[in-house]
């Protein structure tokens, strides 16, 4: 018998006392195998989320946190996120700076700063996971040996402390597994959102990691960088009325999340960021030092040699995202051109340079994928999705718990590495959204769509905003190059906006969920 249940929560979770979690905003329905028929576990499972996915405390109080950053309020008052200014990260082996911020738990629900990235929140992966293998969950902290550990950290810093505290708890945690009857030869397999994806590569790659672990698998992880951190640092950040600016500065993680190639235009040429020179605002050697960790991964692999350890990368696709910059006096200008000559461009080819010049909405395609991976081939693990959505992807979950339960049956994880190559993926149908993340009430919020690879009538296309049991809708229009439309009087709030099509079925393309904020 298959049984519903509203939230992880809920699920088969024998360690409850030691696990720290925010109840949902809003209940979710996920399928609950018996436990007779769930799969076994024999390794160990860690869940790293990205930027601004850890709940953060305080002196035992909660400084971030659904509640406290999506308030009305605090939208139109930067006071709010005044804690979470950045100083003194300069020792990464450090455990906790002086101002005494902690990471507490994941994240269950919307987060983030729009601009910078947004997520759905964690609660769906952790069901898909704990409905379908029989493990123990647990917390970092936990002296129980436990297999499946959502690992919270403090996302602010330079994210070679969380890779030193990802050492220690892996560490610690599989010896407290392998004790068990069976499990001698249990391994690590990390599952990383967005930057925690940078978190586990430094750990793997440049702390040894890769001595503990057999896999890893990284849900739209910026390897080579994002042009949204860019945008931030160059330009200033702003929610609402509420200048950010400075505190999101502060961050050396999102240093880290600058793009690591020639991504900005300056004059004839593309140059780094860490090479750019009169941004007020901007450090370029807090640049620098941001690519040197990029460079340590890289040198590490470079070590390494030809063994290919099993790295996945599921990776968002087809959605309109920044490609690279132009600089303009002392402001970049963000541009979905991908960084080429026109001579590049012309060898690429018309038809390969419009799927590559997509992504998730925040990370580029092929940032997405490791360097060292550019030419390999994968499983079926390019999809149609908004960055924030990938861990929440019914569909990616669904892949994600066959990869894993592969992993537990196969000797060998070349598999990993091999399978359908991209533009097999990207023939199929799917949807390509416009809708900026940050809309103002009492202006029209507008949308647009494309049907890429279309196979059959959608019969009309639509958006829902959804937040707890309210519902807008909007029937999109046809433009002559796709679907649009602009909806109004929707009141402040943070929404999860949905686009599809009417008629469903095999020949119809996914649809495609985001997160929307509307402020006074």
């Amino acid at each position: 018998m298959i049984q519903y249940l509203r939230h992880p929560l809920h699920m088969h979770t024998r360690c409850q006392a030691h696990t720290h979690y925010q109840q949902p905003p809003r209940p979710f329905i996920v399928r609950r195998w018996p436990v007779s028929d769930r799969r076994m576990m024999r390794d160990l499972i860690v869940l790293l989320p990205g930027i601004m996915g850890s709940v953060l405390e305080k002196d035992g109080a909660v400084i971030w946190s659904m509640p406290k950053i999506l308030g009305p309020a605090i939208l139109s008052n930067e006071a709010a996120f005044a804690p979470l200014y950045l100083q003194d990260d300069t020792d990464p082996e450090r455990p906790v700076l002086p101002d005494n911020i902690r990471p507490k738990s994941l994240m269950y629900g919307i987060h983030g700063i729009h601009g910078l990235a947004l997520g759905e929140g964690y609660q769906q992966i952790v069901a898909a996971i704990t409905s379908t293998f029989d493990v123990i969950q647990g917390h970092p902290e936990s002296p129980e040996p436990e297999n499946f550990i959502p690992f919270p950290y403090d996302w602010r810093r330079d994210n070679r402390a969380a890779a030193h505290r990802l050492k220690e708890v892996v560490e610690r945690k599989l010896g407290l597994w392998r004790k068990r009857p069976g499990m001698s030869k249990a391994r690590a397999i990390l599952i990383a959102h967005s930057m925690g994806g940078l978190v586990a590569r430094y750990y793997l790659e440049v702390l040894g990691g890769w001595d503990s672990c057999r896999a890893l698998i990284t849900f739209g992880t910026p390897h080579r960088g994002s042009l949204n951190a860019l945008d931030s640092l160059c330009n200033g950040h702003s929610l609402g009325r509420a200048d950010l600016t400075d505190i999101v500065r502060s961050f050396n993680s999102v240093y880290q999340l600058l793009p690591t190639y020639p991504t900005v235009r300056v004059g004839n040429e593309y140059r780094r960021p860490a090479e750019l020179d009169g941004i007020p605002g901007f450090s370029k050697s807090r640049a620098q030092a941001a690519l040197a960790f990029h460079h340590e991964i890289r040198d590490a692999i470079a070590r390494r040699g030809a063994s290919a350890p099993a790295v996945t990368p599921i990776v968002g696709t087809l959605q309109p995202t920044a490609q690279s910059a132009r600089l303009e006096g002392n402001r970049v200008h963000m541009s979905r051109d991908l960084p080429l000559s026109d001579a590049e461009r012309q060898q690429l080819g018309e038809k390969d340079a419009e799927w590559l010049a997509t992504g998730d909405g925040t990370v580029p395609f092929s940032s997405a994928i490791p360097a060292e991976l550019s030419t390999a081939s994968y499983l079926d693990t390019y999809h149609s999705a908004k960055h924030a959505w990938l861990p929440a992807n019914a569909v990616l979950l669904e892949k994600l718990c066959s990869m894993l339960t592969r992993m537990q049956t196969a000797d060998v994880l070349d598999k990993f590495q091999g399978g359908l190559e991209a533009p097999e993926q990207l023939a199929q149908p799917a949807l390509s959204v416009e809708l900026d993340n940050l809309q103002y009430a009492g202006t029209p919020i507008a949308v647009r769509a494309r049907i890429i690879n279309q196979q059959a009538d959608p019969g009309h296309v639509l958006l829902t905003l959804a937040s707890g049991r309210k519902r807008y809708k909007l029937r999109l229009e046809p433009d002559g190059e796709g679907w649009s439309g602009r909806l109004e009087g929707v009141p402040p709030g943070t929404y999860s906006a949905t686009v599809e099509t009417y008629r469903r079925g095999k020949l119809a393309p996914p649809p495609i969920t985001d997160v929307l904020e509307v402020v006074a």
